[in-house]
């Protein structure tokens, strides 16, 4: 382990999309850091699951759906009341809800902006309550290259990404007076299963294209796992109003 185990002592962290993929990594790694987790997820079975996997004590699960941003803010408000405050969040929460100008309607608009864009909001929103989360506390949202490099057919999705880091910034400023820093992880392809649901309507040629792209190759869970815990451990203080790359080399060409 690169990091010390106790990086996370006395810290309470909550992680939406915590039963699956880059969510379900991150609490694996931060439970053996420390850390006093609240898991969030839609499915219970598999929140039960990754539980059994975690070090320590003094963790708790939550069922519950995300969407929507009023239900949302008012489900976090709750787990904060139950469970006590967040010195940290990490919104790994996503959707693979790819869609292009041509599907650009009222339903796939709230498809695409719903989960990650409105979940962010409903978050910050949250967070800004000191009964919800304390002074120099931490928030890491999931965003991705999408964002920042225009790709066919995933308009919609580009849109939410960078909507993403747009507010980033500016929650970062609102917050900022609290020692509350707000970052995103902006995310290149990564080995989850909702990659490889992505990847099956693609042939091998236009994968093995996909994956070129990326100079280091796709990515694994704990490669944006371990700069969740980076810039929510005292180590990322300083940092605030970033979006962090961790794509493997896309964006740099």
């Amino acid at each position: 382990m690169i990091f010390r185990e106790d990086l996370f002592a006395n810290k309470t962290i909550l992680v939406t999309g915590a039963s699956s993929g880059i969510g379900r990594e991150f609490c694996i790694l931060a439970s053996k850091l420390g850390a006093k987790l609240r898991l969030l997820g839609r499915d219970k079975a598999r929140l039960a699951s990754v539980e059994k996997k975690l070090a320590g004590s003094g963790h708790i699960t939550f069922v519950d759906d995300i969407s929507g941003v009023d239900n949302f803010r008012a489900l976090l408000i709750r787990i904060a009341k139950e469970g006590g405050p967040f010195n940290g969040l990490f919104h790994a929460a996503g959707l693979n809800q790819f869609d292009s100008l041509k599907r650009g309607s009222d339903a796939n608009i709230h498809k695409n902006f719903d989960a990650s864009f409105g979940g962010s909001v409903a978050i910050l929103a949250a967070c800004a309550r000191k009964d919800v989360m304390p002074q120099h506390s931490s928030i890491v949202l999931m965003s991705s290259v999408a964002g920042h490099s225009g790709q066919k057919g995933m308009s919609l999705y580009c849109a939410s990404k960078s909507a993403i880091d747009g507010l980033v910034r500016g929650a970062a400023v609102e917050l900022a007076d609290r020692g509350i820093t707000v970052n995103s992880i902006v995310s290149g392809a990564v080995d989850t299963e909702m990659h490889r649901m992505a990847l099956s309507w693609m042939n091998e040629a236009a994968i093995k294209e996909y994956e070129k792209k990326h100079l280091l190759g796709f990515g694994d869970p704990e490669d944006i796992a371990h700069s969740a815990v980076y810039l929510l451990s005292p180590a990322g203080k300083w940092i605030t109003g970033t979006n962090m790359v961790v794509d493997g080399g896309l964006l740099a060409q």
